[in-house]
Parts: structure tokens; C-alpha cells; sequence
């Protein structure tokens, strides 16, 4: 039998429409370059740069302006930069 949105009686809920958030999403500006790489990149952006290996450690933590160059060992890193309330994050890859 069809689902009959106007027949309520069977105790089914109908929802029409619905909105999960009312505010756009902004991040900070960032990019990180060259990726993958044998372990040195030049990260751009400005703000609180966060450096965490995929154990969730944190390598590193450093206030940035415009240009930062970065040197790491080989492995997965996810850099965060955070500018105020705005925030990026990006996956790096040294081999």
C-alpha cells in the first residue's frame, strides 16, 4: 500500500521540509604546497598554524603571517589554521 501523506490517521509523521543549519560555513584562507612532498612545504595563510600527526599528537603550534616554510619527517600530518573564529584544515603527505 502507498504512503499517503495527506491520510495522518495511520500515525505515520510527515516531514516536509526541514534546514540543519541557518549560518554559512566560512574557513580560513590556507594553502599548503607542494603535497605530497619529500618533507618540506610552504604553507600561506595567517593565523595559529596547528601541526598534528594521525595519532592526533600535536607536532607543532605556531603564530603565522603570509608565508610559513615547514620541514617534517615522512608520514600523515593534518595542518590547522585558525584566523578568529574562521578555521581550515589540509591533509599533508611527506614520503
Amino acid at each position: 500500500r502507498d504512503f499517503d501523506k495527506n491520510n495522518v490517521n495511520e500515525g505515520y509523521p510527515v516531514l516536509e521540509s526541514f534546514h540543519l543549519s541557518t549560518t554559512e560555513a566560512t574557513s580560513a584562507k590556507m594553502a599548503v604546497y607542494p603535497n605530497p612532498a619529500k618533507g618540506d612545504f610552504t604553507v600561506e595563510g595567517t593565523g595559529q598554524l596547528i601541526v598534528t600527526n594521525v595519532l592526533g599528537q600535536k607536532i607543532m603550534e605556531k603564530a603565522i603571517e603570509e608565508r610559513y616554510n615547514l620541514t617534517l619527517p615522512k608520514g600523515l600530518y593534518l595542518l590547522r589554521l585558525t584566523d578568529g573564529n574562521n578555521s581550515a584544515t589540509r591533509k599533508v603527505v611527506v614520503y
